[in-house]
């Protein structure tokens, strides 16, 4: 069994990162860089991430609800990589922190993914 701090940094997103390889889209990353629920302590090659695994497009605006707007942290970065939430606003440590990452959260689940398709 995993502690809560555990299960967040392997399950839920951190972090999508556009993709510019044959494939495209958007991968959602955990707290290691790496695809949710990947435990691996060495490298991933993102190129792996099959297509079903993917979100199809994030617009502009969609990054910017999505990104976690905290100026101290990472910066918004369009189109190249968003932030869910930084060292200082970890969803499980607060609620207020949760709330404000499940708002995010729920926005980043309406977009469609590769794997959708049938």
């Amino acid at each position: 069994m995993c502690s809560p701090d555990e299960y967040r940094r392997i399950w839920l997103p951190y972090a999508v990162k556009k993709m510019d390889d044959k494939v495209g889209g958007w991968i959602a990353l955990n707290r290691g860089y790496k695809p949710l629920g990947c435990t691996l302590d060495k490298w991933v090659e993102y190129e792996n991430v099959p297509r079903a695994g993917r979100i199809k497009s994030i617009t502009l605006p969609q990054q910017k609800k999505i990104h976690h707007g905290c100026e101290s942290a990472a910066p918004f970065e369009p189109d190249t990589m968003i932030w869910l939430y930084d060292d200082s606003t970890v969803p499980t440590r607060s609620a207020k922190h949760w709330d404000a990452y499940q708002q995010r959260l729920y926005l980043l689940s309406r977009l469609k993914c590769f794997g959708a398709e049938r």
